[in-house]
């Protein structure tokens, strides 16, 4: 299981800057740890995340 992103070390005034993560932030990571295996045997070279926000 991959470990959730520690995000403590960010300020509330960090916030203006940045998207503040939701549930669906850690959508791809939770993605990819479902499909860990299979991605491993393809030896990718290339990933790529896209995404509206």
């Amino acid at each position: 299981m991959f470990p959730t992103p520690d995000l403590s070390h960010f300020k509330r005034n960090d916030y203006n800057e940045i998207y503040e993560p939701d549930a669906d932030s850690f959508l791809l990571l939770d993605a990819l740890e479902l499909k860990l295996n299979k991605i491993l045997e393809q030896k990718p070279f290339i990933i790529l995340e896209f995404g509206c926000g």
